[in-house]
């Protein structure tokens, strides 16, 4: 199993699967099945992946099971492309500023809203590369929201 941002993102893609397919009165095999079959996603089952995803983020976020932001910092720090004096001003804000002002089930959520499903589901013919693609999209998405936040606790 992964760690970080993604495991996360391998955690909320499941649990969302499993809301949206429950939503739908099927299995989650059976929606992988049928969303990577090919065709273009119907509303139904893009508005109950979205659904399903926000649901993960609650259910994660209830359960005690969502990581502090500043677990995933560092991480996201480390594999973003920012200047040397910004990695290292973020470097060294305390992980109590960091929790203050981004909360992870919050980044979750935005970055669920601001997924294209339709989009990222258009682009998916093979059942095992749908989780992938979803995971993929999720950690990136994540990471970009930890650093805009990140990057506006820095002066100037």
């Amino acid at each position: 199993m992964s760690d970080g941002v993604q495991a996360l993102g391998e955690r909320l893609v499941l649990i969302g699967l499993d809301g949206a397919a429950c939503s739908l009165g099927v299995t989650r095999e059976a929606l992988i099945l049928d969303l990577a079959g090919g065709g273009r996603p119907s509303d139904a089952q893009v508005t109950a992946l979205h659904g399903g995803l926000l649901g993960a983020v609650d259910r994660l976020s209830g359960d005690g099971a969502l990581p502090k932001a500043s677990a995933l910092a560092e991480e996201v720090v480390a594999t973003a492309d920012l200047p040397w004096l910004v990695e290292q001003g973020i470097r060294l804000l305390p992980d109590a500023v960091i929790d203050g002002v981004v909360k992870t089930d919050d980044v979750l959520r935005r970055t669920v809203d601001g997924l294209d499903l339709r989009q990222l589901l258009a682009n998916v013919s093979d059942p095992d590369a749908l989780t992938d693609q979803l995971n993929a999209a999720v950690s990136k998405a994540v990471k970009e929201s930890v650093i805009a936040r990140l990057k506006d606790l820095l002066p100037g």
